[in-house]
């Protein structure tokens, strides 16, 4: 069984069927009744501001059992698993909503868009986005748009532990490219034990870290682990099938 849950903490998205089911974060009310929430059973969901879209992936990691493979898109991004054959676009498209809706991703059925996503899951690849090209390292990315010290915190964290790690991250760090927006689909194996590695790094970050007070900044655990997501996929050599995302602007 595959799902792909589409996390939300605003609106009803455009695309919501049996494959891409609602999953709402970060609220003390239902936008729809009955949908899936972060806010039962194992749960962070007081921690939103700070971890953003992480706190569906932390419920989905601690309380969903039943499924084979996983995935999380948002709201606004979803993968384009239909691109055109000859494809120079960028790593993400932006559209519109009515642009949206002309797409062979929101006009092809549920079952089009499993046997494209089981095809290579079946196969042990991991689903993510193709990197987002920046003008200048990761590293320098990162300085130039966050808190530079939280990346420094993370890394010593991770390298005192698994020193092993470290010509990986240098790796990441060095390239101008990353993949974003902490969204992937693959196997419920594979989920869990990522998100087990990354909340274990980040209970022990949250003993010494400083959140800003920017309401933007504060955002700092979701930002953080799209540069660890790289990391791991390095260190662990996991085979990868890469496609563009859609940003829809509502």
């Amino acid at each position: 069984m595959i799902k792909i849950f589409c996390i939300t903490h605003k609106i009803n998205p455009i695309l919501v069927n049996n494959l891409y089911e609602l999953m709402q974060t970060g609220k003390d009310f239902d936008l729809i009744q009955g949908i899936k929430r972060d806010d039962n059973l194992e749960n962070i969901s007081h921690k939103n501001p700070n971890y953003s879209e992480l706190t569906a992936a932390y419920w989905l990691w601690k309380n969903e059992k039943d499924l084979d493979f996983i995935g999380m898109c948002h709201y606004r991004r979803y993968f384009d698993l239909f691109p055109p054959f000859f494809n120079n676009r960028p790593a993400v498209v932006n559209l519109n909503n009515e642009n949206f809706k002309k797409t062979k991703l929101y006009k092809k059925n549920e079952e089009q868009h499993k046997k494209i996503l089981l095809k290579y899951l079946k196969q042990g690849f991991v689903i993510v986005p193709k990197p987002q090209k920046f003008n200048s390292s990761v590293e320098q990315q990162y300085k130039e748009n966050h808190y530079i010290e939280h990346l420094k915190q993370v890394i010593d964290l991770i390298l005192v532990k698994q020193p092993e790690y470290k010509k990986s991250i240098d790796t990441v760090l060095e390239k101008t490219s990353l993949r974003i927006c902490n969204m992937f689909i693959s196997s419920k194996q594979f989920w869990d034990d990522y998100h087990k590695w990354l909340f274990t790094l980040f209970l022990e970050l949250e003993k010494t870290i400083i959140i800003p007070k920017d309401f933007y900044q504060q955002r700092v655990y979701a930002f953080l682990s799209e540069r660890l997501f790289n990391f791991y996929l390095v260190q662990n050599k996991v085979k990868i099938k890469a496609f563009e995302l859609f940003f829809i602007e509502y």
